[in-house]
């Protein structure tokens, strides 16, 4: 989860929340330590699992620069397999600040601390024929990528169909959230998942698809302004 509140409700802490009413055994929630813009509510990134999370890494400890970009790397055991997620929030404003942060991302959470399978997925509030997806995967213009096959990244939403027809996560023209407000950009698939084996091919990819589309309560609000991912994979 990104850009996920500090509190549920008023004095509700959002992990205590996450804990209480869903099944996952282990939540992890890890404010940013910069302060919110003034009328925006302090927030975070959240990881929710059945396994422990361990090994946990923030791009902003020890006070680091994060380019407006924040991301969280933990390391979860499969018996046999340690798989380590990051789970990304990019700059929503400028483009040079999210490739300066993914770049870094991959360089001290992921490359340093490596796993047998490696996912990388949040919002990188680019689009998916965009740089940021270009540095990852090793497309003409980022040479220091493209030159290691084994550590371009592979999209799996769009890997397991025709890229064209993969949904977009932030749909300007179906999502209710936007209703009544006059949009200039296109609507895109911001929201991505990627996979990447260390020695061994990629998990296999069973199933994949977004969520969170349809309104979740009567005022008719859906979640999120951007869709849910999801991506089922066999390791």
């Amino acid at each position: 989860m990104q850009e996920a509140p500090t509190e549920a409700s008023p004095g509700q802490p959002l992990a205590a929340y996450l804990e209480a009413e869903t099944e996952y055994r282990h939540v992890l929630y890890l404010a940013y330590d910069a302060a919110p813009d003034e009328g925006d509510r302090p927030e975070g990134l959240a990881v929710l699992s059945n396994l422990p999370c361990r090994d946990i890494r923030t791009s902003w400890a020890g006070g680091a620069a994060t380019h407006n970009s924040f991301a969280v790397n933990v390391h979860v055991e499969v018996p046999g397999t340690i798989v380590g997620i990051t789970n990304v929030h990019l700059d929503w404003e400028h483009q040079a600040r999210r490739v300066e942060a993914i770049a870094d991302v991959v360089d001290r959470l992921i490359e340093r601390h490596p796993a047998d399978v490696e996912i990388l997925c949040g919002d990188f509030n680019d689009h998916d024929d965009g740089p940021v997806a270009a540095y990852l995967e090793g497309h003409d213009g980022f040479h220091g990528v493209a030159g290691r096959p084994e550590r371009r990244w592979l999209d799996a939403v769009a890997s397991s169909m025709d890229a064209s027809a993969a949904p977009v996560t932030l749909d300007f023209a179906g999502n209710p959230r936007w209703r009544g407000t006059e949009v200039t950009e296109r609507s895109g698939r911001f929201d991505r998942i990627y996979l990447r084996g260390r020695g061994r091919p990629a998990p296999r990819i069973i199933g994949t698809g977004v969520f969170g589309q349809r309104p979740a309560n009567r005022f008719g609000i859906v979640p999120s302004d951007h869709y849910g991912v999801f991506v089922d994979l066999e390791l």
